[in-house]
């Protein structure tokens, strides 16, 4: 957070103060930010995006963070968390960060805050934010997955009626 603060400082040195129209959007699972109310498992995968839709030629730093405590949130795949991720983009092309992530059993029945520091900057502009994506309750339950079509024993003997019919047609 230290390196990312001082990172801002220099770029606001830099940029000259000029307005942007940029326009920066999260995402926690589909759901415009801020998010409040979630619950979430043990082991429970979500999804975090961030869309930076520039109005010229810019950069995108962005740092997905956690406050306080120990880490609530692993992450399974995606951009890095915790640390800062640049990007390239123009007028016309969305910047798009993307984070997988899953409770880790390490903060339980609580709430956990999960936020978003980004800069956005070029062309004599700059622009930065912080806001927090989502505030999710961690249940101390383990996340069961979904069974996957096909399994489980309705499905088994399904197959068994329809090869039994096949079977019987045959002869």
């Amino acid at each position: 957070m230290k390196a990312l603060a001082l990172f801002l400082a220099c770029l606001m040195l830099a940029s000259g103060g000029a307005t942007a129209k940029h326009v920066i959007k999260a995402y926690y699972n589909g759901q415009e930010a801020t998010v409040t109310g979630a619950k979430l498992k043990v082991g429970e995968p979500f999804t975090v995006d961030l869309y930076v839709t520039p109005d010229r030629s810019v950069k995108a730093a962005a740092v997905l963070e956690e406050t306080g405590g120990p880490e609530a949130y692993r992450l399974v795949s995606g951009d890095s968390k915790g640390s800062i991720v640049l990007k390239k983009g123009g007028l016309n092309e969305t910047i798009h960060f993307h984070w997988v992530l899953e409770p880790g059993g390490e903060w339980v029945d609580g709430t956990a805050p999960l936020n978003i520091q980004y800069a956005v900057w070029g062309e004599g502009t700059e622009v930065q934010g912080y806001f927090t994506v989502v505030e999710a309750y961690v249940s101390p339950e383990r996340y069961e997955p979904p069974a996957q079509a096909g399994s489980g024993p309705f499905n088994a003997a399904c197959l068994l009626v329809v090869a039994l019919m096949l079977a019987r047609r045959n002869s």
